[in-house]
């Protein structure tokens, strides 16, 4: 079986790419989220998914033949999202019908850079089968302006998010504010439920931050970004929450007052506040009961920040 979730983007091939710009963008507000005029592509954010222009005189358009019109195709092909995506198992139902799909590549969709595949269906039309983003190839994705839509963002993260080269980040960001998440086998929800969904911790050194958290979370921080820029980026999967470190650059430096985030170390809370002191920062409450909650310490981080850690198991 192929679990198709949604449309994740249509391509149409247009003689006046300006007027069909204004119509798309301009009437019925879908805004211009990349756009590589040196091979022709114009991509649109249509709510969840995007739609593609290609003009038929750019590279792109002219490998697509005769110009839109009746007696001229305008779709190029459509792209269909594929929960779970996994390849082996795809082709194996394709060849059972006797379809040969094309190489597997990574390209850019609704959600950023993954993989995907080309097939044709019995009439011809190009067909495009798609998984989820991936973090290995993280570049140059670019969601929806978070902050537009109510989402608590920090505005360090909102500004990121609307820069050209915050690819990594904005991936990360789209995979935690709009993941879907499969509650019973049937039906998806969002992890928008959260009332939390996404924290920016300041830091002035990046590299001593993540050496830092990478030792007491026990998992890597990975070193993400792009020109002119680079945060830490928190593992996390699925509907988890998420955040990253970054260089603060806003006036919004370090500080051991304000929210207190509190970060799972779940039955190893003992060994994280040992690594707290080995790695630059200084412990404030020694772990202690918080009843039926579990159990909490708060530290200073390498950088000044204040943080709780937090586990269920007694240590």
């Amino acid at each position: 079986m192929i679990a198709v979730r949604e449309i994740d983007h249509l391509v149409l091939r247009v003689n006046d790419a300006e007027a069909m710009l204004a119509f798309y963008r301009d009437v019925l507000d879908c805004p211009v989220e990349k756009r590589q005029d040196d091979i022709g592509l114009i991509q649109l954010r249509a709510g969840r998914s995007l739609i593609d222009l290609v003009p038929v005189g750019g590279a792109l358009g002219r490998v697509g033949g005769a110009a839109p019109g009746r007696e001229g195709r305008n779709l190029d092909h459509f792209c269909l999202r594929v929960e779970p995506f996994d390849e082996a198992a795809i082709r194996r139902r394709l060849a059972e019908h006797g379809i040969d799909a094309g190489p597997i590549a990574s390209r850019y969709g609704a959600e950023g850079e993954g993989p995907s595949l080309y097939l044709s269906d019995p009439e011809g039309n190009v067909v495009e089968l798609k998984g989820p983003a991936s973090q290995a190839a993280m570049a140059r994705a670019a969601p929806p302006d978070v902050g537009s839509q109510g989402t608590p963002a920090s505005d360090a993260t909102n500004r990121l998010l609307r820069r050209d080269d915050a690819g990594a980040l904005d991936v990360a960001a789209a995979a935690v504010f709009d993941h879907p998440i499969r509650r019973d086998g049937t039906t998806e929800e969002s992890c928008m439920s959260h009332r939390f969904v996404w924290v920016d911790i300041p830091v002035a050194d990046l590299d001593r931050a993540i050496a830092f958290y990478s030792a007491v979370l026990g998992t890597p921080v990975t070193r993400e970004g792009g020109p002119g820029f680079s945060f830490g980026l928190f593992a996390h999967s699925g509907s988890d929450v998420a955040g990253c470190l970054y260089l603060a650059d806003d006036g919004n430096g370090p500080s051991p007052r304000g929210p207190l985030v509190y970060l799972n170390v779940d039955g190893r809370i003992a060994d994280a506040e040992r690594a707290v002191a080995a790695h630059g920062g200084s412990v404030m409450q020694a772990t202690q009961s918080i009843g039926p909650h579990g159990y909490r310490a708060i530290v200073i981080d390498s950088e000044g920040n204040r943080v709780a850690l937090h586990s269920s198991a007694k240590p």
